[in-house]
């Protein structure tokens, strides 16, 4: 009787010569047996459903409780047979296909080969980071001041921006809050160049019975400046002031046009803004910049300005107005609709200090969703109020409904 001879299919011809690089019509009938076996091998579904009771398998049918431990027993003892079977395909399959020796020429391809993709890994991972690595937005004030961000404030002469700035530096020295927002306890650093410092001490001693830690503010003896040619700050000036001023978190430029910038109003005055933002990652702190309108009432100088900052603000009386917050508003802020978010807030003639516009901060905060006996104990603790008189305040509001 003569035995029947092995025939591969064109498809199964193709591979053999493709990826084992050999001639089909050289196999062995043991080689061919092998190809043949490995093209007809079924998918892994129906491995396992050779092994299953059938009445498990009709459509519809469901597993009864009972029936699940034996059930998912069938299945993790098919896992083990197909990977057995898999080892013993491979097994067969190196015994068939030995693999050939590589001559040294080949061998140096391959060393090359390997470099050149490990060289790719590690650069991929110099250049790029997973997102869900990176850290969740750092707020030093609460929708106010982010770390290695930028917030410019602007608002018209006599708005109070020197006090305000002043008032955000205290509550960041201590860790106070800033009108019922949340202030981190950082190191600060004044760049204050529009002011005449001692009409800053003076300012600053109207303010001391209130913000007392302001008596501790050191101001630079330098000028920081914009060196336009360059791009750049000139002398690495604010870096060694960010550096030697106890690595700042917070940093304050009052203001953006004492910089030295030859022409606000040209697009490369944003060269400004991407310098202050390498700064701010390089030492992980935050920028407030203070600068004015135009006579419009919008920022001065160029669009890009809005365009390169994380929070604007707009100081006028009576409200702290976010013009841009890439971030949610902090509690307080009054939303209706109507105009721009803003916190409401007022500023003492005598001390120079903002407070909170109790009234319509608990509208605010109402509007947050916190009820208005919670909204007005807020109030109370950020005025200052004493725990007695908190508690009596509470329970009389709740009282009364």
């Amino acid at each position: 009787m003569v035995e029947k001879k092995l025939t591969l299919s064109e498809e199964q011809a193709k591979w053999v010569q493709d990826q084992l690089g050999l001639d089909p019509k050289t196999l062995s009938d043991a080689q061919g047996e092998h190809i043949i076996k490995y093209w007809e091998n079924k998918p892994y579904r129906d491995f396992v459903r050779q092994r299953l009771d059938a009445k498990w398998l009709k459509l519809g049918t469901k597993i009864k409780k009972d029936q699940l431990d034996e059930y998912y027993g069938v299945i993790r003892q098919c896992d083990q047979e197909w990977a057995s079977e898999k080892e013993k395909e491979e097994r067969e399959f190196r015994a068939l296909f030995p693999p050939r020796e590589l001559s040294v020429e080949e061998e140096v391809l391959q060393e090359e080969i390997a470099k050149a993709m490990q060289k790719s890994a590690d650069m991929h991972d110099k250049l790029f980071t997973p997102i869900m690595d990176i850290p969740k937005a750092e707020w030093i004030i609460q929708g106010i001041a982010v770390k290695e961000g930028i917030t410019l404030l602007f608002g018209e002469p006599g708005a109070g921006k020197t006090s305000l700035m002043l008032q955000l530096i205290a509550a960041a020295q201590v860790g106070m809050p800033f009108v019922g927002i949340g202030v981190s306890k950082v190191t600060t650093l004044l760049v204050e160049q529009d002011e005449n410092p001692g009409m800053l001490r003076g300012h600053i001693e109207r303010m001391l019975p209130m913000l007392p830690s302001l008596r501790y503010l050191e101001v630079p003896n330098g000028t920081v400046l914009w060196d336009t040619n360059k791009g750049s700050f000139s002398d690495n000036t604010l870096g060694e002031l960010i550096q030697y001023s106890g690595m700042a978190n917070l940093v304050i430029i009052d203001s953006l046009t004492s910089l030295g910038i030859e022409d606000i109003n040209h697009p490369r005055c944003s060269l400004v803004f991407d310098a202050l933002r390498r700064l701010a990652r390089a030492w992980r702190c935050a920028f407030i910049v203070i600068h004015h309108p135009n006579k419009g009432g919008d920022v001065m100088g160029s669009k890009l300005i809005h365009a390169k900052v994380d929070v604007m603000l707009r100081l006028e009386t009576g409200k702290l107005i976010f013009e841009k917050l890439r971030g949610g508003y902090p509690a307080g802020t009054v939303i209706d609709g109507k105009e721009q978010p803003y916190l409401p807030i007022v500023q003492d003639p005598t001390t120079l200090v903002f407070r909170v516009d109790r009234e319509t901060c608990i509208r605010g905060l109402k509007q947050a969703g916190v009820p208005r006996a919670d909204a007005i104990r807020i109030i109370m603790v950020e005025y200052g109020g004493s725990k007695e008189a908190v508690s009596k305040a509470y329970d009389r509001v709740k009282e009364d409904g």
